[in-house]
């Protein structure tokens, strides 16, 4: 029996890229999702999805209201610190999900996860407590952490939002001066986040890389469904979308994507937090390849390799991420024996789609 591959893996190119690593294999590369909670044994009722969301957990904490504040308390098989995990299972298994031949294939095959309850749920944040699951989540191995949620706020930034940015800020540079790379999407309200009278956390905080937004299914343009109903479920602008901005580079799609969600269902879901997952699990295939690279080559690679075509929407969301360009020139850099180079001495791709891609000074924008 063959792992269920969505249409969002489909469309990604992801099998391709699958297809592609198999003669190298892959390091394991540690992944922290920080997120609302996640399904654990006693809620799970098949084999299925016990190995798709339970294999490769190295470690489940929880973070809020936590006893031991900084490092969090260890979730036990039987406490599980709430039943909203519906979120946190579903970014994981869309992450790494193993394909082991009986439920999904996720992203990447090559993680283990660390799953760190921070929030209790999306949009009911104390930011404070994130920066404890972040800093604890760097402190034990992780390589790469995805989160996906968000808030909107008054902008310029005062009193109680300032403080809770400054905590958040702060463990993003933690993050970020500890060569872990930080992997988050932009938001679901159809919101300008060139508006300098908001103010979007994390999509607007500095030191972050890899910012996510989202298209349709059919990855060709923005994802937007219009006005939200009923309006309490309304985000803050009242309308369900991805965000947008000119400074986003990169995007996936966000439309009916495909994952665990909850204790014992299947089931295709809206929304961006399905975007940083997704390019969480193709940069761990990266370092799976190359594992001294850093962050900023990482991103390099997957900016380098996104394609220009067919996003028809105004609102920029940047270029549709290939999981099998990508691939390709890692594996391209890696048979260029670019990890026994020095830092001074990097390889340049030539011939990868008739682009060349110098990692040294590849600025995100420019493709040499």
């Amino acid at each position: 029996m063959a792992d269920y591959v969505s249409n969002a893996m489909t469309v990604l190119s992801a099998q391709e890229a699958w297809d592609l690593i198999v003669p190298y294999g892959l390091s394991t590369v540690r992944v922290a999702i920080i997120d609302t909670g996640f399904a654990i044994e006693s809620e799970l009722d098949s084999q299925a999805k016990k190995d798709d969301v339970l294999s490769n957990r190295v470690e489940y904490r929880n973070f809020v209201n936590a006893t031991d504040a900084v490092n969090g308390d260890v979730v036990t098989t039987t406490q599980p610190p709430s039943t909203l995990n519906g979120h946190g299972t579903w970014c994981q298994s869309i992450c790494g999900a193993p394909h082991t031949g009986s439920g999904m294939a996720g992203a990447a095959p090559n993680v283990e996860f660390l799953c760190y309850r921070a929030f209790q749920d999306v949009g009911n944040h104390d930011w404070e407590e994130i920066k404890y699951a972040i800093k604890a989540a760097v402190d034990n191995g992780a390589k790469i952490i995805s989160m996906s949620t968000g808030e909107r706020w008054n902008a310029p930034l005062t009193g109680a939002d300032l403080t809770a940015n400054n905590h958040f800020q702060d463990a993003v540079d933690y993050c970020y001066n500890n060569d872990v790379l930080f992997v988050t999407s932009v938001g679901n309200s159809y919101d300008d986040l060139d508006d300098s009278s908001t103010f979007w956390i994390p999509a607007e905080n500095n030191n972050i890389l890899t910012k996510l937004g989202g298209t349709n299914e059919d990855f060709d343009n923005i994802w937007y469904e219009g006005e939200c109903d009923p309006p309490e479920d309304c985000p803050p602008t009242g309308f369900l979308g991805s965000n947008y901005g000119s400074n986003l580079e990169i995007c996936t799609p966000a439309q009916n994507v495909y994952g665990l969600y909850g204790n014992n269902y299947f089931s295709t879901v809206d929304g961006t937090s399905g975007c940083g997952p997704a390019v969480a699990g193709l940069a761990a295939m990266i370092l799976g390849l190359l594992p001294n690279l850093t962050p900023q080559e990482v991103v390099n690679i997957i900016k380098a390799t996104a394609n220009t075509d067919a996003i028809t929407s105004d609102e920029n969301i940047g270029r549709k991420v290939n999981f099998e360009k990508s691939v390709t020139a890692a594996i391209a850099l890696l048979e260029t024996n670019y990890i026994k180079n020095t830092r001074n001495q990097y390889p340049i791709l030539k011939d990868f789609d008739g682009v060349k891609i110098n990692l040294k000074d590849f600025d995100g924008t420019t493709l040499y």
